[in-house]
Protein backbone atom coordinates (compact mmCIF):
# COMPACT_ATOMS: atom_id res chain seq x y z
CA UNK A 1 0.00 0.00 0.00
CA UNK A 2 1.18 3.63 -0.53
CA UNK A 3 2.70 5.03 2.57
CA UNK A 4 -0.17 8.07 2.71
CA UNK A 5 -2.79 5.82 2.89
CA UNK A 6 -4.58 5.88 6.21
CA UNK A 7 -4.10 2.94 8.31
CA UNK A 8 -5.98 1.52 11.54
CA UNK A 9 -6.19 -1.54 14.17
CA UNK A 10 -9.41 -2.28 12.55
CA UNK A 11 -11.88 -0.88 10.30
CA UNK A 12 -15.78 -1.30 11.45
CA UNK A 13 -18.32 -0.93 8.64
CA UNK A 14 -21.50 -0.06 9.24
CA UNK A 15 -22.52 2.85 11.68
CA UNK A 16 -25.22 1.24 13.25
CA UNK A 17 -25.63 0.46 17.14
CA UNK A 18 -23.68 -2.91 16.82
CA UNK A 19 -21.15 -1.09 14.64
CA UNK A 20 -20.59 1.67 16.90
CA UNK A 21 -20.59 0.09 20.14
CA UNK A 22 -17.92 -1.84 18.58
CA UNK A 23 -15.84 0.89 17.53
CA UNK A 24 -16.63 2.70 20.75
CA UNK A 25 -15.22 -0.20 22.93
CA UNK A 26 -12.34 -1.41 20.69
CA UNK A 27 -11.13 2.73 20.84
CA UNK A 28 -11.56 3.05 24.48
CA UNK A 29 -9.10 0.27 25.03
CA UNK A 30 -6.44 1.99 22.95
CA UNK A 31 -7.22 0.25 19.35
CA UNK A 32 -6.97 2.80 16.21
CA UNK A 33 -10.62 2.30 14.85
CA UNK A 34 -12.08 3.52 11.11
CA UNK A 35 -15.63 3.39 11.37
CA UNK A 36 -17.24 3.69 7.82
CA UNK A 37 -21.16 4.50 7.40
CA UNK A 38 -22.27 5.25 3.63
CA UNK A 39 -25.28 7.72 4.94
CA UNK A 40 -24.75 9.49 8.42
CA UNK A 41 -24.52 7.30 12.22
CA UNK A 42 -27.58 5.95 13.34
CA UNK A 43 -29.75 6.91 10.25
CA UNK A 44 -30.83 3.56 9.14
CA UNK A 45 -32.29 0.38 11.07
CA UNK A 46 -30.96 1.16 14.09
CA UNK A 47 -32.71 4.68 14.63
CA UNK A 48 -36.35 3.17 12.76
CA UNK A 49 -36.54 0.24 15.50
CA UNK A 50 -38.60 0.29 18.53
CA UNK A 51 -36.43 0.09 21.27
CA UNK A 52 -37.71 -2.77 22.54
CA UNK A 53 -34.59 -5.16 24.81
CA UNK A 54 -36.29 -8.74 25.13
CA UNK A 55 -33.77 -10.65 26.65
CA UNK A 56 -36.40 -13.73 26.87
CA UNK A 57 -40.15 -12.66 25.72
CA UNK A 58 -39.11 -13.99 21.91
CA UNK A 59 -37.04 -17.09 22.95
CA UNK A 60 -38.52 -20.22 22.34
CA UNK A 61 -36.45 -22.73 23.88
CA UNK A 62 -33.44 -22.63 26.59
CA UNK A 63 -29.74 -22.73 25.15
CA UNK A 64 -26.53 -20.61 23.89
CA UNK A 65 -28.74 -17.65 22.46
CA UNK A 66 -30.57 -17.48 26.05
CA UNK A 67 -27.69 -17.28 27.72
CA UNK A 68 -26.36 -15.00 25.41
CA UNK A 69 -29.48 -12.33 25.82
CA UNK A 70 -29.67 -11.94 29.07
CA UNK A 71 -25.83 -11.82 30.07
CA UNK A 72 -26.43 -8.93 27.17
CA UNK A 73 -29.60 -7.55 29.69
CA UNK A 74 -27.03 -7.88 32.92
CA UNK A 75 -24.31 -5.44 31.16
CA UNK A 76 -26.93 -3.02 29.72
CA UNK A 77 -27.34 -0.79 32.98
CA UNK A 78 -23.80 -0.01 32.73
CA UNK A 79 -22.93 0.54 29.55
CA UNK A 80 -25.87 2.66 29.17
CA UNK A 81 -24.81 4.97 32.43
CA UNK A 82 -20.96 4.51 30.66
CA UNK A 83 -22.90 6.06 27.28
CA UNK A 84 -24.89 8.59 29.42
CA UNK A 85 -22.03 9.80 31.32
CA UNK A 86 -19.60 10.43 27.67
CA UNK A 87 -22.26 12.04 25.96
CA UNK A 88 -24.08 14.06 28.76
CA UNK A 89 -27.44 12.10 26.86
CA UNK A 90 -30.44 10.78 28.91
CA UNK A 91 -31.27 7.39 26.61
CA UNK A 92 -34.18 6.80 28.17
CA UNK A 93 -33.50 3.21 29.40
CA UNK A 94 -35.96 1.95 31.73
CA UNK A 95 -37.05 -1.30 32.57
CA UNK A 96 -40.91 -1.26 32.45
CA UNK A 97 -41.65 -4.75 31.52
CA UNK A 98 -43.05 -5.90 28.23
CA UNK A 99 -46.94 -7.23 27.42
CA UNK A 100 -47.71 -9.52 25.08
CA UNK A 101 -51.29 -10.95 23.80
CA UNK A 102 -52.57 -14.23 23.08
CA UNK A 103 -54.98 -13.13 20.29
CA UNK A 104 -55.41 -16.89 18.92
CA UNK A 105 -56.10 -20.41 20.61
CA UNK A 106 -52.02 -21.28 19.09
CA UNK A 107 -50.73 -17.83 20.67
CA UNK A 108 -52.04 -18.92 23.97
CA UNK A 109 -50.95 -22.44 23.77
CA UNK A 110 -47.13 -21.25 22.76
CA UNK A 111 -47.26 -18.51 25.25
CA UNK A 112 -48.26 -20.61 27.79
CA UNK A 113 -45.45 -23.77 27.04
CA UNK A 114 -43.11 -20.55 27.17
CA UNK A 115 -43.81 -19.53 30.59
CA UNK A 116 -43.71 -23.28 32.14
CA UNK A 117 -39.78 -23.55 30.76
CA UNK A 118 -38.64 -19.93 31.41
CA UNK A 119 -40.37 -20.14 35.03
CA UNK A 120 -38.49 -22.78 35.57
CA UNK A 121 -35.38 -21.40 34.01
CA UNK A 122 -35.63 -19.01 37.14
CA UNK A 123 -37.18 -15.88 34.62
CA UNK A 124 -40.01 -14.15 35.89
CA UNK A 125 -43.25 -14.48 33.35
CA UNK A 126 -46.61 -13.39 34.61
CA UNK A 127 -50.00 -14.68 32.85
CA UNK A 128 -53.04 -12.52 33.18
CA UNK A 129 -56.83 -13.31 32.30
CA UNK A 130 -58.35 -11.11 29.15
CA UNK A 131 -59.92 -9.24 32.55
CA UNK A 132 -57.18 -8.13 34.60
CA UNK A 133 -55.12 -7.55 31.29
CA UNK A 134 -58.03 -5.05 30.42
CA UNK A 135 -57.89 -3.32 34.15
CA UNK A 136 -53.97 -3.13 33.30
CA UNK A 137 -54.45 -1.65 29.85
CA UNK A 138 -57.56 -0.26 29.16
CA UNK A 139 -57.15 0.95 25.87
CA UNK A 140 -56.91 -2.73 24.43
CA UNK A 141 -59.60 -4.47 22.21
CA UNK A 142 -61.58 -7.36 23.31
CA UNK A 143 -60.17 -9.56 20.55
CA UNK A 144 -57.61 -11.43 22.90
CA UNK A 145 -57.86 -14.29 25.29
CA UNK A 146 -54.80 -13.64 27.80
CA UNK A 147 -51.76 -11.52 28.21
CA UNK A 148 -48.30 -12.62 29.48
CA UNK A 149 -46.38 -10.40 31.29
CA UNK A 150 -42.57 -10.04 31.08
CA UNK A 151 -41.48 -7.55 34.35
CA UNK A 152 -37.90 -7.92 33.64
CA UNK A 153 -37.69 -6.69 29.85
CA UNK A 154 -36.71 -2.96 29.18
CA UNK A 155 -36.50 -0.27 26.57
CA UNK A 156 -34.51 2.77 25.35
CA UNK A 157 -34.81 5.40 23.31
CA UNK A 158 -32.85 4.31 20.01
CA UNK A 159 -32.83 7.31 18.60
CA UNK A 160 -30.99 9.45 21.80
CA UNK A 161 -28.85 6.08 22.46
CA UNK A 162 -27.55 6.39 18.61
CA UNK A 163 -27.16 10.01 19.35
CA UNK A 164 -25.01 9.12 22.70
CA UNK A 165 -23.08 6.80 20.84
CA UNK A 166 -22.00 8.87 17.88
CA UNK A 167 -20.35 11.14 20.67
CA UNK A 168 -18.69 8.64 22.74
CA UNK A 169 -17.23 7.51 19.79
CA UNK A 170 -15.87 10.38 18.79
CA UNK A 171 -14.99 11.02 22.20
CA UNK A 172 -13.37 7.88 21.96
CA UNK A 173 -10.96 8.56 19.21
CA UNK A 174 -13.14 6.82 16.30
CA UNK A 175 -12.42 8.18 12.83
CA UNK A 176 -15.89 8.17 11.64
CA UNK A 177 -16.32 7.92 8.15
CA UNK A 178 -19.97 9.44 7.10
CA UNK A 179 -21.05 9.20 3.40
CA UNK A 180 -18.69 6.85 2.49
CA UNK A 181 -19.73 3.32 1.16
CA UNK A 182 -17.56 0.31 0.95
CA UNK A 183 -16.99 -0.97 -2.11
CA UNK A 184 -14.85 -4.27 -1.80
CA UNK A 185 -12.50 -5.71 0.96
CA UNK A 186 -8.76 -5.96 0.01
CA UNK A 187 -7.12 -8.97 0.54
CA UNK A 188 -3.48 -9.57 0.90
CA UNK A 189 -2.14 -13.10 0.94
CA UNK A 190 -5.31 -14.73 1.91
CA UNK A 191 -6.02 -12.41 4.44
CA UNK A 192 -8.43 -8.98 4.70
CA UNK A 193 -5.93 -6.20 4.70
CA UNK A 194 -8.22 -3.61 4.19
CA UNK A 195 -11.22 -1.69 2.59
CA UNK A 196 -11.73 -0.10 -0.55
CA UNK A 197 -14.50 2.87 -0.46
CA UNK A 198 -16.99 3.80 -3.60
CA UNK A 199 -14.66 6.85 -3.82
CA UNK A 200 -12.11 5.13 -4.83
CA UNK A 201 -10.06 5.60 -1.62
CA UNK A 202 -8.69 2.90 0.32
CA UNK A 203 -8.48 2.21 4.06
CA UNK A 204 -5.69 -0.25 5.34
CA UNK A 205 -6.35 -2.63 8.27
CA UNK A 206 -5.44 -6.07 9.30
CA UNK A 207 -9.46 -6.35 10.96
CA UNK A 208 -12.48 -5.13 8.94
CA UNK A 209 -15.81 -6.35 11.28
CA UNK A 210 -18.67 -5.99 9.18
CA UNK A 211 -21.73 -4.47 10.98
CA UNK A 212 -23.28 -3.39 7.57
CA UNK A 213 -26.83 -5.99 9.18
CA UNK A 214 -29.12 -6.14 5.62
CA UNK A 215 -25.89 -5.01 3.77
CA UNK A 216 -23.49 -7.21 5.41
CA UNK A 217 -23.21 -9.47 1.57
CA UNK A 218 -21.92 -6.48 -0.02
CA UNK A 219 -23.34 -7.78 -2.83
CA UNK A 220 -20.56 -10.41 -2.93
CA UNK A 221 -18.57 -7.78 -3.86
CA UNK A 222 -15.41 -9.20 -1.94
Amino acid sequence: FPPTMSRYDVIVLGGGIIGCAVAEELASRGTSVCLIERRTIGSEASRAAAGILSAHMDVERPGPFLDLCLASRDRYPAWVRHLQQRSGIDVGYHTDGILCLAVTGADLRRMAARMRWQQRRGLRVERWSAARTRREEPNLSRGFLAGFVFPDEAQVDNAKLMEALAIACRKAGVACLEGEETRRLLLRGGAVSGVELASGRRIAAPVVVNCLGSWASMGGRF
